[in-house]
């Protein structure tokens, strides 16, 4: 009897908060125990304690609620009596200030969001206030749908690339493979090329001008109409006047021995990375004649013809 007199009010500690003296006198006014208010909330007797003693302030909403119903009080009556909760840090990137933007907009809560997210709410809120401005290609898609977006408003902001894609094949191929949550590597495999070779694509290296199957492997890998691909391609320039390039040569004479680009690269030891853009007319730098004597040991010690090397 003795126990159960202190438990309902007799030598407590008084109360330092006004939540924890507003808990206090309902709880006594219903003749429960600090036991009773803990398991009839889904709580515990120690929170109840905690609150009680002013030591705890802060409540979930299902503790809230719990507490409110075995109190027989409004949940707006302990929320008055909460302390004002500090401002929500802002986002510092692009994206972070998209997610909060729209999550507010749907009127959706941190906890509603980590459970569309399926993550804890502190991880959904790190998420949230990222410092990196990009998520990883997996992310995109379970974030559009959390935040009832398109994919391809959240694509844009898959994946780290240093530099920015260029020219209009590069922007297309970057664009529409971010918003299949492709990244290089898983768009080379299916193209059947190497990393390096989207790379150079994106970043306008490669132009494709004479390389129609690699074109139609693309379009199929991005799902779109070849046609598209075709219409940003740039079109064949002559240099300098010449009715043939050093590429365009080198490109026939690959083509004739039933080489592959990188047939080539393992036969001459030149790279793809450089073999591609000087077939296509976009290297921009004079070959070394080292670079030149691997290229004829590659096709077979073919003769190129000097007006090539070095045009008048």
């Amino acid at each position: 009897m003795k126990i159960m007199n202190r438990r309902r009010g007799a030598a407590l500690k008084p109360t330092k908060t006004e939540l924890g003296r507003f808990v206090r006198a309902q709880r006594l006014k219903l003749g429960l125990t600090q036991d009773d208010v803990g398991k009839g909330s889904r709580t515990s007797q120690n929170l109840i304690s905690q609150i009680e003693d002013g030591i705890r302030t802060i409540l979930k909403d299902s503790q809230a609620e719990g507490i409110a119903r075995v109190l027989g009080c409004g949940l707006h009556e302990l929320r008055a009596r909460l302390p004002a909760k500090p401002p929500e840090p802002l986002p510092t990137t692009e994206l972070g200030l998209l997610i909060r933007a729209r999550r507010e907009a749907l009127g959706l809560s941190i906890e509603q969001f980590a459970k569309k997210m399926k993550m804890d709410v502190s991880e959904t809120r790190a998420f949230e206030l990222r410092k990196s401005p990009t998520i990883h290609y997996g992310s995109v898609r379970p974030l559009a749908a959390a935040l009832s977006m398109e994919v391809a408003l959240i694509a844009p902001f898959s994946g780290h690339q240093k530099s920015r894609a260029k020219g209009e094949l590069g922007t297309l191929v970057r664009t529409r493979r971010k918003e299949l949550c492709l990244n290089p590597g898983k768009l080379a495999k299916k193209v059947g090329v190497s990393r390096q070779m989207i790379d150079q694509i994106e970043l306008g290296r490669v132009s494709l001008v004479n390389s129609d199957p690699l074109v139609k492997k693309l379009a199929r890998a991005l799902k779109i109409e070849v046609g598209e691909l075709e219409a940003v391609r740039p079109k064949t320039k002559p240099a300098n006047g010449h009715t043939e390039t050093l590429g365009a040569f080198l490109l026939s004479k690959r083509k004739k021995l039933r080489l592959t680009q990188k047939q080539l690269s393992e036969l001459s030891g030149l790279s793809v990375g450089i073999i591609s853009p000087v077939e296509s007319g976009d290297y921009r730098h004079r070959l070394s004649g080292r670079s030149l004597k691997k290229w004829r040991k590659g096709l077979n010690n073919c003769r190129i013809p000097e007006n090539l090397i070095s045009p008048a």
